[in-house]
């Protein structure tokens, strides 16, 4: 604009120069022009200043979501924290996300594909209540990850320092129905049964194995009459001699000269055996023990494999013959 334009606008002769008249000049014209626009300027500053004040008042009261003005975003507001990295979020309709110190928004552009799913970094997923367009839950995070329409985005605090004061949200654990309880006290009912009868089934193939050997041998460490065998095995045993009339156990040491301490150790290890079948229901009157101190190897006593083959028991039945004493 000229001066003389600048001048014209400063006169007080033009102050009721309105659009009711026609301009009589180019400088008239130039004035009404420029009075328009200003009042232009004027009434969207209004409008700025209306939509920034109550973007302001809403998020004082706490009702996010009732706000929707698109430069929302770049208002800044006391106590509030925007300082998130969104990445994918146009694929899930994520908007923005912020807290105030104790709890997280997280705006959504609609909600017409359902609820999304909120988790913390660790997968974990997040409760939260819905207040309008804002999903809004407990607590603060380092980083959010956000399912909706299928898609995955993450949110990122840029500069979020957790005190012992500002605790994680949890999420309790939902209470089972009365149908799931029973539903999975069925289920290990079930498991229970198949494993009784896998226990019955391996017992009955190891005694089907044991059967077919000449003789059952357990074998014992060194100076020791301690039975190292487990229930099942004792179990397999039994089986495979119940059904016999005379059962014969036969006590061994790889001592190569008898004396007393090699006496009791045969023994004892023949009455160890046989305390183990009488317990699993063998009658006592069918089983007979006898026990050598020395000699009558199973194999060479010549070296550490040997000795360990031949402190042994040995257990026969009516259908075998147990070695000769001597």
């Amino acid at each position: 604009m000229s001066t003389q334009c600048v001048r014209a606008l400063e006169s007080p002769e033009l102050e009721t120069l309105t659009m009711n008249r026609k301009p009589r000049n180019l400088n008239e014209a130039l004035i009404v022009k420029e009075r328009s626009q200003s009042a232009g300027r004027r009434r969207a500053a209004a409008v700025l200043w209306f939509w920034s004040s109550a973007a302001s008042l809403a998020a004082a009261l706490s009702i996010p979501g009732c706000v929707t003005a698109p430069w929302r975003m770049a208002t800044v507001l006391p106590g509030y924290s925007f300082d998130y990295k969104l990445q994918n979020r146009e694929a899930t309709g994520l908007i923005q996300v912020f807290d105030d110190g104790q709890k997280t928004y997280l705006q959504f552009a609609d909600w017409n594909h359902g609820s999304p799913s909120i988790m913390d970094s660790h997968k974990m997923p997040l409760s939260f209540e819905r207040s309008g367009a804002y999903a809004v839950v407990a607590g603060r995070h380092r980083s959010l990850i956000v399912s909706a329409r299928g898609a995955e985005s993450v949110a990122n605090a840029s500069s979020l320092t957790l005190d012992s004061s500002e605790t994680r949200a949890t999420v309790a654990p939902a209470t089972p129905t009365v149908d799931e309880v029973q539903h999975k006290q069925a289920e290990v009912d079930t498991l229970r049964g198949r494993i009784d009868d896998l226990q019955q089934q391996l017992a009955a193939a190891r005694a089907a194995l044991l059967s077919y050997a000449d003789m059952l041998v357990i074998h014992f460490a060194n100076n020791s009459a301690k039975l190292n065998l487990d229930h099942e095995t004792v179990q397999a045993m039994a089986e495979v001699v119940r059904e016999q009339d005379v059962i014969l156990i036969t006590g061994y040491t790889d001592a190569t000269y008898p004396d007393a301490a090699g006496e009791f150790l045969a023994r004892r290890r023949a009455q160890n055996v046989q305390r183990a079948l009488l317990a699993e229901g063998i009658p006592a009157a069918g089983v007979d023990v006898i026990y050598h101190a020395a000699g009558l190897f199973a194999v060479d006593n010549h070296s550490p494999e040997g000795k360990a083959l031949n402190r042994r028991v040995e257990i026969t039945t009516d259908r075998n013959h147990a070695r000769p004493p001597g």
